[in-house]
């Protein structure tokens, strides 16, 4: 866009309004030509200088020129992005800022003239009811409630303890592992928590609780019900993955701590019931009649023992007179259906019992 050189506005005054009364002759002081003439190419040049921002029709534009029209949206303006020439008749503005508009040749992306501000608070204020009101920079507000107490605690620093539901440390209930006991653990729990904290068998750990008599090294888990009286539960569960142990403390008849139990996993492959009890299958020899695990029987002959299961046998040679051969004996385990005391002419006796 070229350089203008911006005139000194020329407003229209009384001299310029001097007629003559008389045909031919021009009273002192009348206005002349050049005078006019001046006035008007004053006003056209000021004129050109304020249309250079308006939209013209049939004109070029160069790139970034800024122009405006009275049928653009409230605080818009075009900036040219692609230079060229105009329409004859103006284009329809959009109303988006950042959107395209087309004119002949012209592109325009609309613009806002003055950028609107981000939204921030303004002023907050709050009363004696602890009602807060928040005034934004676009004059809108709202008002939040503020807390007072907690179950009746004020804060103070903006934390408020409303009885912990857990507690991860001794020291969370001000206890040490030095001198903590049963009785101190029960008695300052809240109702209704659950501490957790690590204990150590070795004494010359800081983690060592002389009074807690406990067996293994691992993680304690108290559970404290909705009141005192409710037995408080126990759990020990080892860091080696070794057995876990339970135990409660009550205050029924003043008994306190009842030791530490083991939770029995299973016995020779059997699972505790629900009571905690396991019954494992009779293992007693059972008569020669029986079947299965227990069954007793008498090896002869050749010295097989009978079909099924795993079988614990002795057996023993003899010569015509009755007498045990010397070093002539037999012993072991064995699956059911196998020779344990073949390859000798001599009498043969023995016994087995089935174990599986």
């Amino acid at each position: 866009m070229p350089n203008l050189n911006i005139p000194a506005f020329q407003p229209a005054t009384d001299e310029l309004f001097v007629y003559s009364p008389q045909v031919g002759t021009a009273p002192a002081g009348a206005t002349t030509m050049a005078q006019i003439q001046t006035f008007m190419r004053n006003n056209s040049d000021v004129l050109k200088c304020l249309v250079q921002r308006l939209w013209q029709p049939q004109v070029q534009y160069a790139a970034n020129q800024v122009v405006w029209s009275p049928n653009m949206g409230p605080n818009l303006w075009a900036k040219v992005k692609t230079a060229g020439t105009t329409l004859g008749t103006e284009p329809v503005w959009s109303e988006l800022v950042g959107a395209e508009v087309n004119d002949g040749t012209v592109v325009y992306t609309m613009c806002e003239i003055v950028p609107t501000l981000p939204v921030t608070v303004g002023s907050i204020n709050v009363n004696d009811d602890y009602l807060m009101t928040i005034i934004y920079t676009d004059e809108d507000q709202e008002t939040v409630q503020l807390v007072k107490t907690i179950n009746g605690i004020t804060p103070t620093s903006g934390d408020v303890d409303i009885n912990r539901k857990f507690y991860n440390s001794l020291a969370q209930l001000g206890l040490n592992y030095d001198t903590v006991t049963f009785d101190q653990i029960a008695n300052t729990l809240p109702v209704n928590s659950t501490l957790t904290f690590y204990v150590d068998i070795v004494t010359s750990q800081p983690q060592y609780a002389p009074n807690l008599d406990i067996p293994v090294s691992g993680f304690i888990v108290v559970t404290k019900g909705d009141n005192n009286t409710v037995p408080i539960k126990f759990t020990l569960s080892p860091i080696d993955n070794a057995t876990t142990y339970l135990g409660e403390y009550t205050t029924y008849n003043s008994y306190g701590f009842k030791g530490w139990q083991p939770i029995v996993l299973s016995v020779n492959g059997a699972k505790p019931n629900y009571t905690g009890n396991v019954t494992i299958s009779g293992k007693a020899p059972l008569p020669i009649s029986a079947a299965g695990v227990g069954r007793w029987y008498k090896l002869t002959g050749n010295g097989v023992l009978p079909a099924g299961g795993m079988w614990a046998y002795f057996g023993f040679y003899t010569d015509s007179s009755g007498d045990v051969s010397s070093g002539a004996s037999t012993a072991g385990i064995a699956a059911g259906g196998t020779t344990v005391i073949g390859g000798n002419t001599s009498f043969r006796h023995g016994f087995a019992w089935r174990i599986s």
